[in-house]
């Protein structure tokens, strides 16, 4: 992916250095419409914030929504998986000189997760569209969730507007799911009460390619583009936020986001 150096960088740099870090994380919170979805989804389920409950943060990337938990959960223990040694290292770097006790970066396959009835709630954003066998996967999270635990995974849905670019989904085994398609997969993995929520309908998709995809394009393009793309950012970031703030307010019957959140039943 052509984007995959600034991921690298951005590990780099923020794993040796916390407030970076803490920055980085607040503004993805703030121009991300994908991240104000996952956060509500979260503040909507039934889990009292005073409780212990271990979270599994499956792909977890930087870690932000691990970070994010903690403040959220004040008694929570979360495990952060993701394949790329890079990003665990950095992981690993900012828990150790940040003192996150209840934070840990391993890196590991989901393909190859073993664990059975340990987690209340696993978060697993924008990664099962890039496992081509994404029903191991759905089974091994069910197998790995508690009684009455919850599953929320974000991917991408079929129902776009546009031809998909190849610099952000050349990664991807598929182009994405449909509503039947994932629920499909869901309850063949044992799945029950599932709600399928959409994003990134008109306001959210527009907003995103206005705000963050034209400012990728151009900061690609060297010194310059660099340059050029902090400008064209700040120029934009009002119709960033109010898109966001619309698509957020006015859930769209159908977007280019999928969010899935899906409890394990009580009993088999």
């Amino acid at each position: 992916m052509e984007y995959e150096p600034l991921k690298a960088a951005l590990a780099r740099l923020t794993g040796t250095r916390v407030l970076a870090r803490r920055l980085f994380f607040a503004f993805g919170g703030l121009i991300f419409l994908r991240e104000w979805m996952i956060k509500r989804a979260v503040r909507q389920l039934p889990f009292d914030r005073n409780r212990e409950i271990s979270i599994l943060d499956a792909g977890a990337g930087f870690g932000q929504y691990s970070a994010w938990c903690l403040r959220r959960f004040p008694r929570a223990s979360v495990l952060a998986l993701d394949i790329r040694e890079d990003l665990v290292r950095s992981g690993q770097a900012f828990v150790r000189l940040a003192g996150e006790s209840r934070l840990r970066f391993e890196q590991a396959d989901l393909t190859g997760l073993r664990d059975k009835n340990r987690y209340d709630l696993i978060l697993c954003v924008d990664v099962i569209e890039h496992i081509e066998d994404d029903q191991r996967v759905l089974g091994n999270f069910y197998r790995a969730l508690k009684p009455e635990g919850r599953l929320l995974l974000s991917t991408p849905s079929i129902y776009r507007r546009h031809q998909p670019d190849s610099r952000f989904v050349d990664e991807h085994c598929r182009d994405g799911y449909s509503d039947a398609e994932i629920r499909r997969k869901f309850e063949k993995a044992g799945f029950s009460r599932l709600r399928i929520v959409y994003g990134y309908g008109f306001w959210g998709d527009s907003a995103w390619r206005l705000g963050i995809r034209n400012t990728l394009r151009l900061a690609a393009k060297g010194p310059a583009g660099k340059a050029a793309a902090a400008l064209y950012f700040v120029l934009c970031f009002p119709l960033l936020i109010l898109g966001n703030v619309l698509d957020y307010i006015h859930s769209p019957f159908r977007g280019t986001g999928i969010l899935v959140i899906a409890e394990k039943p009580d009993k088999p």
